[in-house]
């Protein structure tokens, strides 16, 4: 027979892994949100009237596609595997590029 007490052992090393990873993700989220955040006010401030980073699905909801890809099952989407995080941003991040630049022309 295995040895359960090992294997017990491990699953709380598991899940303290996993609470400090998802904490670590949180303030990811919460500085991610500050400067989406700054970014707008920013944006506002030269006059553009824009939302860039109110899009479908939001960033949010792609952490959850994220999570889906890696086989966790957090939340439930209509599409299983939507853009990937990174795609989201990277657009987000060429608009409001695209917005600026076309401010100072």
């Amino acid at each position: 027979m295995a040895d359960v007490e090992a294997m017990l052992a491990r699953r709380e090393q598991i899940a303290e892994e996993l609470v400090a990873t998802i904490g670590r993700a949180g303030t990811l989220v919460r500085e991610e949100k500050e400067l989406a955040a700054q970014i707008r006010r920013e944006i506002a401030r030269s006059g553009i009237a824009a939302l860039p980073f109110s899009t479908q699905p939001d960033f949010e909801e792609i952490i959850n596609h994220e999570l889906g890809r890696a086989g966790i099952e957090a939340w439930r989407v209509a599409t299983p595997f939507g853009p990937r995080l990174t795609d989201l941003t990277s657009a987000q991040n060429r608009n409001v590029r695209g917005l600026l630049k076309t401010k100072a022309a």
